[in-house]
């Protein structure tokens, strides 16, 4: 960036395809967002802290938080709006980022309930991560009761996930701690003031919440690597 790259230029994703929901319609990418899908937190700081994404009316901002929502990541969506990321930005379909993040956990829970291997991780920092992304984006401002093009608000998603009774165990475990955490009625949802802290998932670059941010940017498949991941078990 010191030698005048532009993070908000466009251009053909190198490492081949990605999911199809984070790439534009001609399937290229800027290196904000590969940065956000891809890299550790502090490159994207230092990203941001070099060129606000609030200086540029036409970066894919939207983008940029359905890619952090899909990683389930805390601090990307701090640094997003610490850049100037409005928490109610709407989508082409009228969704505000807390309704992106409902659409991530929907789409977490189609690959875990999927017939397949067990996930690498255990639910439990996956719904931790979850859990501290909503309260991130209630604190940043963010209305509950936004509704979108099929008149649905994030308040209905969050409902609607708080509520769930079935068999399947990442949406039981979402739904407990989502009501163990969180006050929810009809006009809006509240952060409990009784509860502890949400698990710090940055207190440290060796935690193992952070190496397990490294690795899930970064998939490795070295056995002694997965060895050493054995402490989520």
């Amino acid at each position: 960036m010191r030698w005048g790259g532009d993070i908000y230029q466009e251009f053909p994703h190198p490492l081949g395809v990605l999911e199809v929901e984070i790439t534009h319609a001609d399937g290229q990418l800027t290196a904000l967002e590969l940065a956000i899908k891809l890299g550790p937190s502090r490159m994207v700081e230092h990203m941001l802290v070099m060129d606000p994404i609030s200086d540029h009316p036409n970066a894919p901002t939207v983008n940029c938080v359905r890619i952090a929502c899909r990683r389930h990541k805390a601090e990307l969506l701090k640094l997003l709006f610490g850049s100037g990321v409005d928490a109610n930005i709407r989508d082409e379909n009228g969704d505000t980022p807390l309704a992106l993040l409902c659409q991530a956990v929907d789409q977490e829970a189609v690959v875990f309930a999927a017939d397949g291997p067990e996930p690498d991780w255990p639910f439990s920092i996956i719904v931790a991560r979850l859990s501290a992304c909503v309260s991130t984006i209630l604190s940043a401002g963010a209305d509950p009761t936004i509704k979108n093009n099929s008149e649905l608000s994030p308040l209905d998603h969050l409902r609607r996930h708080m509520n769930y009774d079935g068999d399947e165990q990442f949406r039981q475990e979402l739904a407990s701690c989502w009501n163990d955490r969180f006050d929810i009625d009809e006009f809006e949802i509240q952060e409990r003031p009784t509860c502890g802290p949400l698990l710090d998932m940055h207190s440290s670059r060796h935690s193992p919440a952070a190496v397990y941010d490294d690795v899930r940017a970064r998939p490795c498949p070295m056995p002694k690597l997965r060895d050493q991941m054995n402490l989520f078990n």
